[in-house]
């Protein structure tokens, strides 16, 4: 058995191609630091991607909307994918977790199984039962002073700011042409 870092969310992360209701990542003291950013992202990109319509760049270093404006910035990014968590209230707690030898955890393994993703959230709110802590909560109050201090560094940028109310009301317009063209 080897260790690794899970991220499970609390509702799945819909794509064309799939469902994804959490990740499992190897044990590396540079991705610990940086795992709620880590997951934040996933909620965020698909979230861009999926509710949006928007585009991004292989490199994940450009977010693009439905009317081609370009993204670059990594805080502006960041403030949009902790917005879209907190406004979809798509939350995730992390854990450490034990996984068999043969799995290869190179790259990211998606949790995609229901029945998997259902037995392991059972455990870790029953270990929470019995701890009386809220992995859930713990996270999403992380999840809200990371928003804060992101929106004030953000307000000081001069960068094209990537609003995620913005690009909710881009999508409702989408809706209503589409809904007019039918």
């Amino acid at each position: 058995m080897k260790r690794c870092f899970q991220v499970l969310f609390n509702r799945p992360l819909k794509y064309e191609d799939g469902v994804i209701y959490g990740v499992r990542i190897a044990c590396d003291d540079v991705k610990a630091k940086r795992l709620l950013d880590y997951a934040v992202e996933l909620i965020g990109q698909w979230c861009f991607i999926q509710k949006h319509g928007g585009k991004i760049t292989e490199d994940f270093t450009k977010w693009i909307d439905v009317n081609g404006n370009i993204y670059g910035s990594r805080s502006s990014r960041q403030l949009y994918a902790y917005t879209a968590a907190l406004a979809t209230q798509t939350y995730f707690r992390i854990n450490e977790w034990w996984v068999d030898d043969e799995c290869d955890l190179d790259n990211d393994v998606e949790i995609t199984d229901l029945n998997e993703y259902f037995n392991t959230r059972c455990l870790l709110e029953e270990q929470d039962y019995k701890t009386g802590c809220n992995g859930w909560l713990q996270v999403y109050q992380k999840l809200v002073a990371k928003y804060q201090t992101l929106t004030q560094i953000c307000s000081t940028h001069s960068d094209m700011l990537l609003d995620y109310d913005e690009q909710e009301m881009l999508g409702e317009e989408d809706l209503n042409l589409q809904y007019i063209l039918n």
